[in-house]
């Protein structure tokens, strides 16, 4: 007999006291002693016999089919019997689908070829390109996150499995018709970490990778986003929504030798500048302006500050750096001054 389902039947043995004789479906005893005779009008069902005081039922177990029996042909045993085959049930799917959601997480690592060809034969997954995302919030949210991510898969070949204690994975493939509707994967990422929010009060951040051409890339997309994630946490950058290709920069910069960051460093930066970008306020000012895509007002309004206030701060950056935060180009330099910082210490 099914081994899962043995141990199934003793744990429920345990907390009951019921013994279930098993049979297959054309009545083949498989489980316990008995000498039952089956009422001539049993086929499938629960049915309490007084003949043979014993209560018949069938139920399935990872997609077969069983016939049961317990001790009792009154409305007790109705009862029980009930009870024990709706368990059985649910405890069959919820293994399927813990098996499923290890399966999915096999596929994003990448760990055997084998497996992720037929996992993409059996759904129906070609050469279609895809990415991945990470959503990481508090552990306790994580199961509720992930059941509300999975949900959005509904119909489509997208997959969702809870990837470590705090983390939900998301595979994404790029053909599908829901994805057309968003310009770009920050997005679409941004409108499933608002739905995760509606549904369960926790704002997930989101760390996504980069598209693969298929499912058998999968991984790389992955490692793309745990470092995108890893990043992200170094650099204490805020916003909900990050992508691997936004950090593209520090991750050059990082292969480049610390002797050379440096020189670029002197050059870029004097003591006057390093004094003002080391300022916890003028930090969290510069943090919150470039979320906001140099907006002055959405900043102004984000931080509780009086327009001019914060127009003070950006004059004062200026004046030690050279840098005039609202144009594009020094955005960008004083950004790669924050990362070559970051990368000397």
């Amino acid at each position: 007999m099914n081994g899962n389902l043995e141990k199934v039947l003793d744990f429920l043995e345990s907390k009951t006291g019921v013994f279930v004789t098993v049979f297959t479906k054309d009545k083949n005893l498989l489980r316990g002693e008995s000498n039952a005779l089956f009422p001539e009008n049993y086929t499938s069902g629960i049915l309490p016999d007084k003949d043979s005081d014993k209560t018949y039922f069938s139920f399935s177990f990872e997609g077969e089919d069983y016939i049961g029996a317990i001790e009792g042909g009154d409305k007790t045993g109705e009862n029980y019997a009930y009870f024990i085959s709706e368990t059985i049930l649910k405890k069959g799917a919820s293994d399927k689908k813990s098996e499923n959601l290890d399966i999915i997480k096999k596929v994003l690592l990448g760990e055997n070829k084998d497996e992720i060809k037929a996992f993409a034969e059996k759904n129906g997954i070609k050469d279609e390109k895809c990415f991945v995302i990470l959503f990481s919030l508090p552990e306790d949210k994580v199961k509720g996150a992930n059941e509300v991510l999975s949900a959005f898969t509904l119909g489509s070949k997208d997959k969702t499995t809870i990837f470590d204690k705090e983390t939900v994975a998301y595979l994404k493939f790029i053909g599908e018709k829901d994805f057309k509707d968003y310009n770009s994967f920050e997005s679409f990422a941004t409108f499933l970490t608002r739905a995760v929010f509606e549904e369960i009060g926790a704002l997930p951040k989101a760390f996504i990778g980069g598209e693969v051409k298929n499912i058998s890339d999968a991984s790389i997309s992955l490692k793309q986003a745990i470092s995108a994630r890893e990043i992200c946490i170094e650099l204490g950058e805020k916003g909900n929504v990050h992508s691997y290709k936004e950090f593209l920069p520090y991750e050059m910069l990082s292969l480049i030798p610390k002797v050379e960051l440096n020189k670029y460093l002197d050059f870029f930066l004097s003591d006057k500048g390093a004094k003002v970008i080391s300022d916890g306020e003028i930090s969290e000012t510069v943090g919150e302006f470039f979320e906001n895509n140099l907006n002055v007002s959405e900043t102004a309004r984000k931080l509780y500050l009086h327009r001019n206030t914060l127009m003070y701060r950006l004059d004062k950056i200026e004046r030690a750096t050279g840098l005039d935060l609202r144009k594009f180009n020094d955005a960008v330099i004083f950004k790669v001054i924050t990362y070559l910082i970051k990368i000397t210490k």
